[in-house]
């Protein structure tokens, strides 16, 4: 290891803004680090194994939504496979594939009923989806290759995502 830098991340940044975050910090170092490298100022310090993660490439069906799971597990999902660099984390309705493609997570009342199900509607502002311990707002969906509000695509409470069959 030549060099390590540090990104703040925070709750509103998805894979797109901590990509920008990274390239400004790659751009504002790069140059001294190689600098000092070729003028052999910088040695390589060995990877700390105990401190390295090591994980698995990941499949499409990585990014299915398991309603049941934390809202903030599912929120991270949603920030972390924004497209297009995949095409999202998905769920269906009505038997079709629905992305989830924008969403907030924000501490939230308990609701009873069946993960997965819409719970509120904000016209101009999405919806909230029910999860294993609370809601998600989501506000944007892709479904059937059309991308819109959610509070659009949902016009009453009640509609219930899952799974493809």
């Amino acid at each position: 290891v030549y060099y390590q830098g540090v990104v703040e991340m925070t709750v509103v940044d998805d894979i797109h803004s901590i990509r920008e975050k990274i390239f400004k910090a790659f751009c504002s170092s790069i140059r001294d680090v190689v600098l000092s490298i070729l003028n052999g100022k910088r040695r390589p310090i060995p990877q700390d194994e105990a401190q390295a993660k090591y994980v698995c490439r990941r499949r499409p069906d990585d990014g299915r939504i398991d309603w049941t799971q934390s809202a903030w597990s599912i929120f991270n999902l949603v920030r972390a496979l924004y497209p297009p660099y995949t095409p999202g984390a998905f769920s269906s309705w009505k038997g079709e594939v629905l992305y989830v493609t924008k969403a907030v997570w924000r501490p939230s009342a308990a609701y009873i009923c069946v993960c997965g199900q819409v719970v509120a509607r904000f016209p101009g502002n999405g919806v909230l989806v029910k999860c294993g311990d609370g809601v998600l707002h989501i506000l944007r969906a892709k479904y059937l290759d059309r991308e819109q509000s959610a509070d659009e695509l949902f016009r009453t409470v009640g509609a219930r995502l899952g799974n493809l069959n």
